[in-house]
């Protein structure tokens, strides 16, 4: 296979699916309370996703090309030039594709919003490669960790919502917020991952202050965003079988517990992967409740 092929190739990459798909499901479902929902809308905000994502991937791992010459060389002049032109060309083919996408569906508004939302992640992430090094990026940005929850969660859910009833109503911005707060998860488990490669050996008897911390962190989101959807549920009359998403919570605390007794740094990597999997089956499953 062509070195082009597989570097498209590789852009496809359905983890990084798993969140933007569940927050617009949960925005098209929240909608079906107030309004039928438009089958035709749906799919196309889905595949839509799906191309700007991949289209994201492809100008992200070109970026991180730059990103690792950068790191390779010597001269901080050069490194410094490299990174700058890393962002600055990985933001002009995400945001011509976006322009090129709303062009071709003659400026429609799905294609304009949806891209939008998935840019600001994107943005960030690069931003966040070309500021700063590997043993900086998962250490003490939350700033930059909340912004992306946001980005992810909580717009595409909104979003999703104001297409099917041109409005903006508490039982979207409410769902969305949740959704913004289980995301932190993601970022939390990358940050684990990290500080786990840090160190060549690490008790499980005697876990490092800041892996300690991070895992703290984590049942600390899954808690409070457990409550924050019983709380949902319950203040906006939404059906109670909505409920059933907590099936999705135990495999959730599953990882939490597993990288906490088996701080390695496979067990860290398959926990990020099956984080994004619970997350897609904790709003599929509200969804459905919601439906019953």
């Amino acid at each position: 296979m062509s070195i082009y092929l597989k570097f498209i190739s590789g852009a496809f990459q359905p983890r990084s699916l798993f969140i933007p798909m569940a927050s617009i499901i949960l925005g098209t479902g929240l909608s079906a309370l107030q309004w039928p929902v438009d089958g035709s809308l749906f799919a196309s905000c889905i595949v839509l996703v799906i191309i700007a994502q991949t289209a994201l991937n492809l100008a992200g791992n070109y970026q991180a090309a730059y990103v690792n010459h950068a790191n390779a060389t010597q001269q901080q002049g050069d490194r410094v030039a490299l990174l700058r032109l890393s962002y600055a060309m990985a933001m002009l083919f995400a945001i011509g594709f976006i322009l090129l996408l709303s062009v071709s569906v003659g400026f429609a508004m799905p294609s304009i919003l949806l891209s939008l939302s998935l840019l600001i992640p994107f943005a960030i992430t690069v931003r966040m490669k070309t500021l700063f090094s590997k043993a900086q990026l998962y250490q003490y940005k939350k700033v930059h960790m909340s912004f992306w929850a946001l980005a992810n969660g909580f717009l595409p859910c909104v979003i999703a919502f104001y297409l099917h009833t041109a409005h903006i109503s508490d039982y979207s911005v409410a769902a969305g917020a949740c959704a913004a707060l289980l995301a932190l998860l993601i970022s939390l488990s990358k940050q684990a991952l990290f500080i786990i490669e840090q160190h060549q050996l690490i008790d499980a008897e005697q876990l490092p202050q800041s892996l300690a911390t991070n895992l703290k962190w984590q049942k600390l989101v899954v808690i409070t965003t457990s409550l924050a959807t019983a709380a949902t549920i319950y203040w906006l009359n939404i059906p109670y079988l909505a409920g059933i998403c907590i099936l999705a919570l135990p495999s959730i605390v599953a990882t939490i517990a597993t990288v906490e007794h088996l701080p390695e740094a496979d067990i860290a990597s398959a926990q990020t992967t099956k984080v994004q999997i619970a997350y897609f089956a904790y709003w599929v499953l509200f969804i459905v409740g919601v439906m019953l």
